[in-house]
C-alpha cells in the first residue's frame, strides 16, 4: 500500500447535503522497530502490526471531526496517519482488517491512550491501485461518519 494517493472523503449528514473533500495521502513503510502495536508499555497487541505510516492534507475540522493533532506529521514516532493491520480468526480462517488512524496525538509512540478523540478509516475493499472504506470520528461517541475512496497517483516518469 506504500505510495501517494488521491482520496475522496465524504461526510454523510442526516439533515443536510454531503460534504466531499479531495485530499492527498502518502503511505511509507514503517521501520521494523515501529511496526509493533502496544496496548500498554511492553505489552504488544496480538495479531496487530503497523506496516505503514504517512501523512495527509485532510482538514479534520471540515468533516466535523475532533482535532487529534497534525495529520500532516511526517514523524514516524507520531505520524499523521498510522496504518494498522490486524489478523483475526482461527487457523485456516484468518482474515486481515486494515484501518488507518489519523492525528499525530492519537498515533504518538510510548503513550497509552485510554480515552479521547478518534478518527479511523476502515478499509473494506483493497485492490492493487485503490482502496475504499468507511470512516468514523468522535470524542466520546461517534460524532461524524462517512466513506472514502483512495486511488494511487501515477508515478512521475523519469526522463
Amino acid at each position: 500500500m506504500s505510495g501517494d494517493y488521491e482520496v475522496i472523503v465524504v461526510l454523510e449528514r442526516e439533515d443536510s447535503d454531503k460534504i466531499e473533500l479531495r485530499v492527498d495521502l502518502t503511505l511509507v513503510p514503517n521501520p521494523d522497530s515501529l511496526r509493533t502495536i502496544f496496548i500498554a508499555p511492553g505489552i504488544p497487541v496480538a495479531g496487530s502490526t503497523a506496516p505503514f505510516y504517512g501523512f495527509s492534507s485532510l482538514d479534520l475540522s471540515a468533516l466535523e471531526a475532533p482535532n487529534l493533532g497534525d495529520v500532516d506529521s511526517r514523524n514516524p514516532l507520531e505520524p499523521g496517519v498510522l496504518l494498522i493491520e490486524t489478523v483475526e480468526g482461527s487457523a485456516g480462517e484468518e482474515r486481515t482488517s486494515v484501518l488507518m488512524r489519523l492525528g499525530s496525538h492519537a498515533n504518538r509512540r510510548g503513550q497509552t491512550r485510554f480515552d479521547g478523540g478518534y478518527f479511523v478509516m476502515q478499509v473494506t475493499h483493497l485492490e492493487r491501485n485503490r482502496f475504499t472504506g468507511t470512516w468514523t470520528a468522535g470524542l466520546i461517541a461517534t460524532d461524524a461518519t462517512g466513506y472514502f475512496c483512495a486511488s494511487r497517483k501515477p508515478s512521475p516518469q523519469s526522463n
